[in-house]
């Protein structure tokens, strides 16, 4: 008897376990039509939705064999509390995984909802390396509601790989930025797809934004959605026509089939033109499609146009104004705010982007292990983390309020890492080059505010956001557009590093001595003097950024040579 009890309760823990051995390679893939080198995982491409329920532990080897770059893997949105060594922004929390090199994820889900996967080193996700990560839960408000459910992801494609698009971004032949337009969009990583339904069953979507850059307008043909989370929060059920979905977004929503279909309908992703330089440059088609499919009707519905859609479907739905289930209020008082001031400015011939004046550059030691070397003393001292970082540390428990001016014409999602944020105020855009700024003493905060973790930025305006300083660790806060992430608009928050509880796992540890990568000590990586920020990185490139990937290419030559770094 006390055997099985003891066997149960082995079998259920290794339930509540799953391990995923990926050998990341090229492989070749089409799916606009056209053929092209792209990142897959265990030979096949798209990579593998990831699914979990909530307190499951993942661990994930990743084996980099691509030959000639480095990886790195971000669980975005996840929390990873005192688990931040698993976050994955190479640089950051991490030393990227060389090729060759073997690098161990391990982490617990323990907040439902749909997240995703994707590489966070050197501009290298829209390569391919990214897909879907949905964490599944018993007991989520239409669980035994919905008869199925679907994950449906929406990106822009490049025939380009990225080395060369982010050599021509990053170049004195680029001065005013201007972002590689891709050359199509797709919905599920091609084109066309099925979604069948049953004539009045309601099934839950979960749609994600994992592509580079644009923005889509999202719409079902003569159907409601019914918004029921967003970014991994549950939200009150809210009926939308339209969603606008920026990079790294993610919305969930409930769809109830008509009872009387007799045909099937146009699921349309409209990307926003508008974001790109030239508009007129985009030579693709601007609508993603797919189709509800009634039944046995295998008749595919007629493409709406632009011009068919357009009328249609503005506005989008405001999202500030969606509510949280769970009803948590409005967080204060405010202990610390900070404002974001960001902008484009020509550095050394190059287009960068600035946060406070700052464009940010990686530096010699990552982030979060200058925080867990440094003495305790240092480890909340901004300088020992380099200018160039953008470091804003925040003390534990504090209320932190981010003021996020954006002084460019163009939209930007903005993505903090470990936190789900609330939105307490967004202008309509332009407000800043009116002179109207955002006043906490007069502007009206609501009492319930959206919660998520990407959020858009009008261009010309502002957005506040708050949260909790409750996650000890380095978090990245950064615009998810990934020319503007290459580009340097990032900043990093040092959140309580005073209060960091963990280690850094050996594997990882070796994963930086392969690479000659210092694991101690300040940006500079002086472990000796912490103030002393002698040899820091502090200077942008003279003439372009193709000397990284240049770089690239003798690393590869050199692992073909002789296989030792």
């Amino acid at each position: 008897m006390l055997r099985s009890l003891f066997l149960s309760l082995g079998l259920a823990r290794l339930a509540l376990c799953a391990t995923h051995n990926w050998d990341v390679t090229w492989v070749n893939a089409a799916p606009d039509g056209f053929n092209r080198p792209v990142i897959g995982i265990n030979g096949k491409w798209p990579p593998p939705t990831l699914e979990a329920t909530v307190g499951e532990e993942l661990t994930v080897v990743v084996h980099n064999k691509l030959g000639n770059e480095t990886t790195s893997v971000h669980w975005h949105g996840l929390r990873h509390f005192q688990k931040g060594t698993m976050d994955g922004p190479a640089g950051v929390t991490q030393c990227p995984i060389p090729p060759g090199g073997k690098f161990t994820y391990q982490f617990t889900v323990d907040e439902p909802g749909t997240y995703w996967y994707h590489a966070h080193n050197g501009g290298q996700y829209p390569d391919g390396f990214r897909a879907p990560l949905i964490v599944k839960d018993k007991a989520a408000p239409w669980a035994g509601k919905v008869e199925a459910e679907y994950t449906i992801t929406l990106s822009d494609w490049y025939h380009e790989q990225m080395p060369t698009l982010l050599k021509n971004f990053q170049s004195t032949a680029n001065p005013i930025g201007a972002e590689p337009i891709p050359d199509s969009v797709l919905i599920n990583d091609g084109k066309d797809a099925t979604y069948p339904v049953k004539a009045g069953k309601t099934y839950l979507f979960r749609v994600l934004n994992i592509g580079a850059f644009p923005s889509f307008f999202f719409n079902v043909a003569e159907h409601e959605m019914q918004i029921v989370e967003m970014d991994g929060e549950y939200t009150e059920p809210t009926p939308v026509k339209t969603f606008y979905i920026g990079a790294g977004m993610r919305y969930s929503f409930l769809l109830t089939a008509k009872t009387n279909a007799t045909k099937n309908f146009d699921i349309s992703a409209l990307v926003d033109t508008s974001m790109f330089s030239v508009p007129a440059n985009f030579k693709g088609n601007p609508v993603a499609h797919a189709s509800l499919q009634y039944g046995s009707n295998t008749t595919a519905p007629v493409g709406r146009t632009p011009a068919d859609l357009l009328p249609a479907i503005l506005p989008p739905y405001d999202d500030a104004t969606i509510k949280p289930l769970s009803g948590e209020k409005l967080l204060g008082p405010v202990n610390q705010q900070v404002e974001i001031n960001f902008d484009l400015a020509t550095i050394n011939g190059l287009s960068r982007a600035r946060i406070n004046n700052i464009t940010y550059l990686q530096q010699k030691v990552p982030t979060l292990y200058t925080a867990l070397t440094a003495p305790d003393h240092l480890k909340m001292n901004p300088k020992i983390y380099g200018v160039n970082s953008n470091p804003i540390p925040v003390k534990y428990g504090d209320v932190v309020e981010l003021v996020i001016n954006n002084f460019t014409p163009g939209g930007h999602p903005w993505h903090l890492h470990g936190h789900k944020f609330q939105t307490v105020a967004r202008s309509l855009g332009g407000v800043l080059n009116n002179g109207t700024r955002y006043n906490s003493a007069t502007a009206p905060l609501p009492p319930v505010p959206m919660k998520r973790d990407v959020v858009g930025v009008r261009g010309g305006g502002y957005t506040v956001i708050r949260f909790k300083a409750d996650n000890p660790g380095v978090q990245l806060l950064h615009c998810h557009i990934e020319w503007h992430v290459a580009a340097g608009l990032t900043a990093t928050i040092i959140e309580a590093a005073d209060k960091l509880d963990f280690k850094i796992p050996h594997d990882h540890l070796e994963v930086c001595k392969k690479q000659g990568i210092l694991t101690s000590g300040n940006a500079a990586g002086n472990s000796r003097n912490f103030e002393d920020l002698t040899g820091a990185n502090i200077d942008i490139p003279t003439s372009d950024m193709g000397a990284i990937f240049r770089k690239r290419r003798r690393v590869r030559r050199q692992i073909e040579g002789d296989g030792k770094w």
